[in-house]
């Protein structure tokens, strides 16, 4: 004849969180993830860093906002939207990926949690239709382990490190993503992507600014099809200026006053004189402006 055993509280607690979960696991997705992520940003009213998204200021990556394909790299300069992006674009596979485990991996062990709590948590918690179900399905509280884990209703987003082999292995992923490519070894990348091997269709995305050529991001971004940003200049398809380097860089110290002043003219006209340096920035480098070669 057997005995029942009580359950110890912190027992009855877990087994509760576990129902809940189930719960959430097995519910449709209540959100529409839109033919693109513009059009999800759009709906949701999405805010980073405590600004809505504007499309005119993020026109530049108007094209990228509305690519729909799984593998996706993007190459930039610093400060040009890329954080933005992705962070969005994490939240839209959560939803279009519904009770998978993303994972969002830095090259560090800081920027996991400070990502989470002061970017991915306020940009969800800003949309009155999206804030209620972060943390639904765990017990979310401000402690380090939940700002490495991020639940919404039935999805998981896990902000991660590629530094530490325990962070890459043993979880299966519906997506990973990869933000500063360049301070990653590209071992503990492949080890990443290795949790994603039993998904049919799995996403992808490296963010980064570059470093050497033909490694680190620029070796992925090979990999793709290799679409380029231009800059408007008198040419008609505009000026890809990482094209063209160093021949795109007019130093105006010793110019003449002819040159100097148009040059002058021309950053002005575009709004951004002096390639947005400040003064004390032209007084210690000099002024230093980009421009066309051919036009």
């Amino acid at each position: 004849m057997s005995k029942k055993i009580p359950l110890a509280r912190e027992d009855l607690r877990t087994a509760a969180l576990m129902q809940v979960l189930a719960m959430f696991k097995s519910q449709a997705c209540p959100f529409e993830p839109g033919r693109n992520l513009l059009e999800f940003v759009t709906r949701y009213g999405l805010q980073v860093d405590g600004h809505p998204f504007d499309m005119l200021e993020y026109s530049h990556l108007r094209e990228l906002y509305q690519a729909v394909a799984t593998y996706i790299v993007v190459m930039a300069g610093a400060q040009s939207g890329k954080s933005a992006w992705i962070m969005a674009d994490l939240l839209r596979t959560g939803v279009a990926r519904w009770g998978g485990n993303i994972g969002y991996y830095f090259p560090d062990n800081h920027l996991p949690v400070t990502f989470s709590r002061t970017r991915f948590a306020p940009m969800v918690r800003a949309s009155p239709d999206l804030a209620h179900w972060l943390g639904q399905g765990t017990a979310d509280k401000d402690d380090v382990d939940q700002a490495h884990v991020k639940s919404f209703g039935a999805t998981t987003f896990m902000f991660l490190s590629v530094a530490g082999r325990s962070t890459t292995e043993g979880t299966p992923m519906q997506g990973v993503f990869f933000d500063e490519v360049r301070r990653m070894n590209e071992g503990d990348i492949q080890r990443a992507e290795e949790r994603t091997s039993a998904q049919t269709d799995p996403v992808f995305r490296y963010v980064s600014t570059a470093l050497f050529p033909d490694s680190d991001i620029h070796k992925y971004f090979l990999r793709g099809d290799q679409r380029y940003f231009h800059t408007e200049c008198g040419c008609p398809e505009g000026i890809v200026l990482s094209l063209t380097w160093p021949d795109c860089v007019l130093d105006l110290r010793g110019a003449s006053p002819q040159l100097r002043a148009k040059a002058e003219h021309t950053f002005s006209h575009a709004g951004i004189p002096f390639g947005g340096m400040n003064a004390k920035e032209r007084a210690q480098y000099g002024d230093v402006v980009y421009y066309c070669p051919a036009c």
